[in-house]
């Protein structure tokens, strides 16, 4: 019969009424819809921003660590998508890679005057964050190296960041089939969705550690190219800025010449920049002035 059969054993009237409500209730139900998108479409473009903003940072407190910058990628994505202004909404975490107020204080207090951060850095401050980050990641691994029976993976390295390094140790005293809540209550609480799955079983610790693993490898292969792009960009740009303190070094070096040329050379506005030729006696060596101690062709330095 369907909705027609139902309106047509109405009165008129009643029919007339029937289909005014189905209309609305349908429109509600498309108006409903285009919200839904909106709002997804909003959460992608915030999403975006965040990453745009922060991953040069991530990137750049890996470089600085000698941390590997696509586990910082997948820990930033893992803990906070990127915002650098994220609030955990069990416990007291915040920031890019959501510091407890704890941990924050004890590894500011250690790492931080290395990178000129006093003990008022805020975990809200991208740059910061990220770097007690690595130095915190660097820390764990040390812990995991000398405590662990076995090699360290990227998987329990974010477990330490996660649970502790003491109680990642820990854990691998339980059995496999054992309940990880039971194991851990207190860390249970505030990660209900580590520890229990959809419907609400608590998972045991084989269980809980192929979750935590599948997280953070998954958040490695989506964010850890953005993150790398930003490395190379870097390495390219230290790469082609010592190639022009090489050759303004050889000028200074090599050509004791007034200090107008030197600024030539130096300057990216003057469009006739000049090239040293270092072989003596080169067949197109010139007079600069009241000087003669630079062979110079007319080619772009930088």
């Amino acid at each position: 019969m369907g909705v027609l059969g139902t309106a047509e054993s109405l009165t008129p009237n009643n029919q007339w009424r029937f289909l005014v409500n189905k209309l609305v209730s349908i429109l509600v139900l498309v108006i409903a819809c285009l919200c839904n998108i909106n709002i997804v479409e909003a959460k992608r473009v915030d999403s975006q921003k965040h990453i745009n903003q922060n991953a040069k940072i991530v990137a750049k407190a890996a470089k600085d660590t000698g941390v590997n910058p696509s586990f910082m990628a997948g820990l930033a994505g893992v803990e906070s998508d990127f915002r650098h202004k994220a609030h955990a909404t069990t416990s007291s975490a915040s920031g890019l890679c959501q510091f407890t107020s704890r941990t924050w204080r004890k590894t500011v207090s250690t790492y931080g005057r290395k990178y000129g951060l006093g003990r008022n850095a805020k975990r809200t401050d991208a740059r910061a964050n990220a770097l007690m980050c690595a130095e915190y990641v660097k820390e764990n691994r040390r812990y995991l190296i000398e405590n662990l029976k076995r090699p360290v993976t990227q998987g329990d390295i974010y477990m330490a960041n996660l649970i502790s390094p003491q109680q990642t140790v820990r854990l691998e005293r339980y059995r496999p089939n054992a309940i990880a809540a039971y194991v851990m209550p207190q860390f249970a609480s505030a990660n209900k969705n580590l520890f229990y799955d959809k419907k609400g079983k608590a998972r045991t610790v084989r269980a809980f550690k192929q979750v935590v693993y599948g997280k953070i490898s998954n958040n490695i292969a989506k964010y850890g190219p953005v993150v790398n792009r930003h490395v190379e960009n870097m390495k390219k740009i230290t790469t082609a800025k010592r190639n022009q303190q090489e050759r303004l070094r050889l000028v200074k070096n090599t050509c004791p010449i007034d200090q107008t040329l030197v600024n030539v050379v130096e300057s990216k506005s003057v469009e006739r920049h000049t090239t040293v030729l270092f072989p003596d006696g080169a067949p197109n060596r010139k007079r600069i002035g009241l000087h003669d101690q630079c062979i110079i062709d007319r080619r772009k330095v930088v």
